[in-house]
């Protein structure tokens, strides 16, 4: 994961509200195109406006041609429910020596490994399981909920994290949880907040209210450079 490579191509299954929130992160992560993949161009309103709000520029694909062409990106979050995405996994799968050395967040995680993630993997992918951003997320709520903003440190987040995975049923993911976190950024260095927080914005419309608040802020100086 990490910073998406200058040039590269991603990818968002699906066109609902957790959509939105992905196109917001991929930007912050640095994507500077992003395809967005539907059955039906008609229900991905809301990621078309925010995408238009983020000055963001935004393709729709049609879902029937994602398995000829998703093996070609370089970093694809599903935001499709449980399932929702089986029909593009046969699909994946039908094809012999078909490969990608992309990497596929897949949001949904019960059941897990979903389809997709299988067919992800077999073609040569990197996978970050559904469950893995479900952990995060609990932990950023958790922050919010104590009165911490999202890069503040918990006071012993490393017992936090690994009583998240636990009670996930998911013991073995703690460490991996925690290097995956320092690989990416999301802890701070040299007193810098490294990356986006892409769990965090799939959590009650935050990048809408971060958007809000940095559009106020640029009303307030074009104000008073104008006076």
């Amino acid at each position: 994961a990490g910073a998406v490579p200058e040039g590269a191509r991603a990818s968002v299954l699906g066109g609902g509200g957790t959509a939105t929130a992905a196109l917001a992160a991929l930007q912050q992560l640095g994507a500077e195109e992003i395809e967005l993949w539907v059955r039906s161009p008609q229900r991905a309103g809301r990621a078309v406006e925010a995408a238009e709000r983020l000055g963001l520029p935004l393709r729709i694909r049609d879902w029937d041609a994602a398995a000829e062409h998703l093996a070609g990106s370089d970093l694809v979050v599903s935001t499709l429910p449980p399932h929702g995405a089986d029909d593009l996994a046969a699909q994946l799968a039908s094809v012999p020596g078909r490969s990608t050395g992309g990497t596929l967040l897949d949001a949904a995680y019960d059941p897990w490994p979903s389809a997709l993630a299988r067919a992800w993997q077999r073609a040569g992918g990197t996978v970050v399981p559904g469950l893995d951003m479900l952990v995060l997320q609990a932990l950023d709520q958790i922050r919010l909920f104590t009165g911490r903003s999202i890069d503040q440190t918990l006071p012993q987040e490393h017992a936090v994290i690994r009583a998240l995975c636990t009670a996930a049923g998911r013991p073995e993911l703690a460490e991996a949880t925690l290097y995956r976190r320092k690989r990416v950024g999301l802890l701070l260095s040299k007193g810098r907040y490294l990356a986006a927080q892409l769990l965090a914005m799939l959590d009650g419309d935050l990048w809408l209210r971060n958007a809000r608040a940095a559009n106020a802020g640029a009303r307030l100086l074009a104000d008073a450079a104008g006076e």
